[in-house]
């Protein structure tokens, strides 16, 4: 994506794209397509995490981020993002890249990074962005999406016990959704529009695609961010503030070590029991991009007593978890940041309960007021 260079700002660098010549804005590409990832930080300096790998070059508000990839004919390619810090704690990240160069670089160096993490569209939130569109744009098909069962946003009047994920390509996608959401209990988790001016596809991981290049594409997407944006912020704060410190005091000619630490708490919405901690553990392992290891497992039915250790493999971060029918404690231990956490509560809420909430835990509720 070839975008000349000047001070922009994001309204002027987006107006930039959709009133550029497509032929030469998009030269070399297939796909005459932008695409958007959205992730959050808590970094201001978050571009060290680009110095290494990445040319940088200064666009105004905008950054664009240049580096190498290998392509599948084994030639080397280049990877080109524009990179804008849009407002608190939000990362914007615009590219023509092909999925195999994002994969080499980007999702790399995002994934191994501390502070940067896709923004968290639970299930709930990515169901106000869909109304939303539908809502706003009567005329737009749907002609593809993927969605999966979530009992608590649908009923289903087939076969309701059955976890499902349905794939569906065709021009009467509104319509067929409908359907599948009435008699399978499925919701989208990707889709598709298409219309005479808006063409454009989203997914939970914060990722859109902008297949029509116009103003109103544009105006679109800032729309749905701004529809889920609080909740996402909320999820962002409260999983910075979820920390293992390590403070030093002094005593005499002593200096002594003494931990601070900070959990979380995931408050379900619905039972959690020993069947679905099982199921979420090997899910949560098969994760292609994102896998979390449990050891030292503690698994009891009954009134339910759970407790594991949780690897986030991809940056090497630990945290214990405890949780009962109601809640699970997470507690930070090495190298444990807001990625690691936020990461943890999107797969709970895609895997065991839709309905979810984090907060920070409270130590007073937990074990009642001291005596004084």
């Amino acid at each position: 994506m070839l975008v000349p260079q000047a001070d922009y700002d994001i309204h002027g660098f987006c107006e930039a794209l959709f009133t550029a010549d497509q032929s030469r804005l998009f030269e070399g590409f297939h796909y005459n397509h932008v695409k958007t990832y959205l992730y959050t930080t808590e970094a201001d300096d978050w571009l060290q995490y680009f110095e290494d790998e990445y040319f940088q070059e200064d666009f105004g508000d905008i950054t664009k981020l240049t580096t190498s990839f290998t392509k599948r004919s084994g030639e080397i390619g280049e990877a080109v993002f524009y990179a804008v810090y849009y407002e608190d704690d939000l990362l914007i990240v615009f590219t023509a890249a092909t999925e195999n160069a994002i994969h080499q670089t980007i999702e790399r160096t995002i994934l191994e990074s501390n502070s940067i993490v896709e923004i968290p569209v639970v299930p709930a939130d990515f169901q106000k962005m869909h109304r939303r569109v539908l809502d706003e744009h009567e005329d737009t098909k749907i002609t593809e999406f993927k969605s999966r069962r979530i009992p608590d946003l649908a009923d289903a009047e087939i076969r309701p016990d059955y976890d499902r994920i349905i794939e569906y390509k065709a021009d009467d996608g509104r319509q067929a959704l409908k359907e599948f959401e009435q008699y399978y209990g499925v919701v989208p988790t990707r889709i598709q529009y298409e219309s005479p001016e808006i063409e454009f596809k989203m997914d939970t991981s914060g990722k859109f695609t902008l297949k029509k290049v116009n103003g109103k594409t544009f105006n679109l997407l800032f729309q749905l961010i701004e529809e889920v944006m609080e909740h996402v912020l909320d999820i962002q704060d409260v999983s910075e503030r979820i920390r293992f410190r390590t403070e030093f005091r002094q005593s005499g000619d002593l200096s002594i070590q003494i931990p601070d630490i900070t959990a979380g708490e995931i408050e379900f919405k619905k039972e959690f029991n020993r069947l679905m901690a099982e199921e979420f553990m090997e899910r949560a392992a098969n994760q292609d991009e994102i896998p979390f290891s449990f050891t030292d497992v503690s698994l009891q039915a009954g009134s339910l007593d759970y407790s594991a250790t949780v690897t986030d493999e991809a940056r090497n971060a630990f945290f214990n978890i405890s949780a009962t029918e109601n809640s699970m404690t997470i507690v930070p231990k090495h190298n444990c940041a807001s990625p690691s956490i936020i990461q943890f509560f999107q797969l709970m809420t895609h895997t065991v309960d839709e309905s979810a909430d984090i907060t920070l835990f409270d130590k007073e509720a937990a074990y009642g007021p001291r005596a004084s």
